[in-house]
């Protein structure tokens, strides 16, 4: 037998389910992305969310309202990720690298099953886009897109950001753009059957407006690429805008 309610949660629950949900977007749903962070010098380090005003202790009040309002949390909110570090041995001496590899799995780890609610990702731009032409996705990186692929059954976003100003120059030309995108697709994004929109995230004012006529070009040069292009400048994502109705 489950245990009686407490009064105040018990008065909540006797509320419209309108209201409760109301409720659960306006504590739950921020305005920018939940950030994520590591310590970047440790192998396998702890994912750290930043304390930015998002509390969970609603969740913990009783078994209803966590199943109520978690599918909220995770799929309207957008959840921004660090890249991993980790180890290699060469001939016997180790060493520590910078692997360029998106910190995701720790998260899908802890969340367990919630991890088929989330609908918005963001990741950082692959490192070894800048280095090599074509472009190349390290067999890490493509892994990271396949766990994306079987743990986050209803993902409609993934943001690619651009740490440095001049990390997305290359877009300007709508052949190397292409290639990119393409070397995305390819490696594990395509694969990703509710994946509507992949949005091109850059600080630089300027440069973004001077790609905001590329899009569909890009589109043209990319015809097997069936999700929607979009660029933009950081912070990212907003407040998504699918009605807390959606989920009654």
């Amino acid at each position: 037998m489950s245990e009686p309610l407490q009064p105040e949660s018990s008065c909540f629950l006797r509320a419209p389910v309108e209201i409760r949900f109301r409720i659960y977007y306006e504590i739950f749903v921020k305005d920018g992305p939940v950030h994520f962070g590591a310590d970047r010098c440790q192998l396998d380090a702890p994912l750290v969310r930043r304390p930015e005003g998002l509390s969970s202790a609603l969740l913990r009040v009783n078994k209803t309202i966590h199943q109520e309002a978690t599918r909220i949390l995770y799929s309207e909110n957008l959840f921004q990720f660090p890249d991993a570090y980790c180890f290699r041995e060469p001939e016997g001496d180790s060493f520590c690298f910078y692997s360029a590899v998106p910190y995701v799995a720790p998260f899908l780890q802890q969340i367990g099953q919630n991890a088929r609610f989330l609908r918005h990702i963001s990741i950082n731009f692959p490192k070894s886009f800048a280095s090599r032409r074509p472009p190349v996705l390290q067999a890490a990186f493509i892994r990271v897109l396949r766990l994306l692929r079987e743990s986050c059954t209803d993902l409609r976003t993934v943001e690619i950001v651009s740490e440095n100003p001049n990390g997305l120059v290359p877009l300007q030309n709508i052949e190397q753009a292409g290639q990119m995108l393409q070397t995305l697709h390819d490696g594990g994004l395509g694969n990703i059957p509710t994946l509507e929109k992949v949005v091109l995230v850059h600080p630089d004012d300027s440069l973004i407006e001077a790609f905001a006529s590329t899009c569909e070009p890009l589109r043209q040069h990319t015809p097997s690429i069936k999700w929607t292009i979009q660029r933009k400048k950081t912070p990212p994502m907003t407040r998504t805008s699918t009605s807390y109705l959606a989920y009654i």
